[in-house]
């Protein structure tokens, strides 16, 4: 099995949209939370850019950057309007992989993890939506499965300004605070490794361009409001890849897979 990966991809077959109201209307985005960045004579470091990723069990170390893409293969019953989108968890759109008209059969799109202007999206969870639409035929069907992209090369969250600060106002950030089920997830040979649910730890990591050093810490953010205070002191030498941890993978019950949406196809860390 390969051990060796830029992104997770985890997944799970879901009835409503991630991150929406009983009304399909996202919620509301409150949130907030103060980060400051200071050196070891308490002096402000500007100038900072900041990754975000939520910790867990199936954590490996960076590998072959086609693996932080996602294969998406879907069954069209009938030639109809196929249509692919992905959905934060604020319930947003961020991009429509494919929406043609296809024939009848298998058929496969790749995401890249970027939105409809081709920019990198964060390290977070997403929803996949498939929809099948033929209005003369009177047919429609929809469904959903989750994945969870985490690439640690992903783009910045932010950069802490003159005064060493960095206000973080996406919720969308930080899976974990969403009420919603654990995620399925398989090997890269297909076999059922456990469900995973996110927890509380976040890895922070602060990179100075200017440097070309980086540092990590491991924080737990358990909502809203909170002001973290990081101490900047990264190696004296260039890091070559972000440390990671190993714990071994969790266990529970297996949900069987949608037969019409399924994302167990290379490139995909856990397939």
């Amino acid at each position: 099995m390969r051990t060796r990966f830029t992104a997770l991809i985890i997944l799970m077959v879901l009835l409503t949209a991630a991150g929406c109201n009983d009304d399909g209307t996202s919620p509301q985005n409150d949130f907030r939370m103060t980060i400051k960045v200071v050196d070891f004579d308490g002096l402000p470091v500007p100038g900072l850019e900041l990754s975000l990723m939520n910790d867990h069990p199936f954590f490996q170390k960076a590998g072959p950057p086609n693996k932080a893409a996602v294969k998406i293969e879907f069954y069209m019953p009938q030639e109809a309007l196929g249509e692919i989108s992905i959905w934060d968890m604020e319930g947003r759109k961020v991009r429509t992989v494919t929406s043609t008209v296809l024939p009848a059969g298998v058929h496969q799109v790749m995401w890249d993890g970027t939105d409809d202007e081709r920019v990198q999206l964060p390290s977070t969870r997403y929803t996949v939506q498939f929809s099948l639409r033929d209005e003369a035929e009177g047919l429609s069907l929809e469904t959903r499965m989750d994945v969870l992209m985490a690439a640690w090369q992903g783009p910045s969250a932010g950069k802490t300004s003159q005064n060493g600060a960095l206000i973080l106002s996406e919720k969308a950030l930080f899976p974990h605070l969403y009420d919603v089920e654990g995620l399925q997830t398989t090997d890269e040979d297909g076999q059922f490794m456990g469900v995973l649910e996110l927890g509380p730890a976040m890895w922070f990591q602060f990179y100075s361009p200017d440097e070309d050093r980086w540092q990590h810490f491991e924080r737990d953010v358990t909502g809203s409001g909170l002001t973290l205070t990081f101490t900047w002191a990264p190696p004296r030498t260039p890091l070559s890849e972000p440390f990671v941890s190993g714990a071994a993978a969790p266990s529970g019950e297996k949900v069987p897979p949608y037969d019409g949406l399924n994302l167990n196809v290379y490139p995909n860390p856990f397939n």
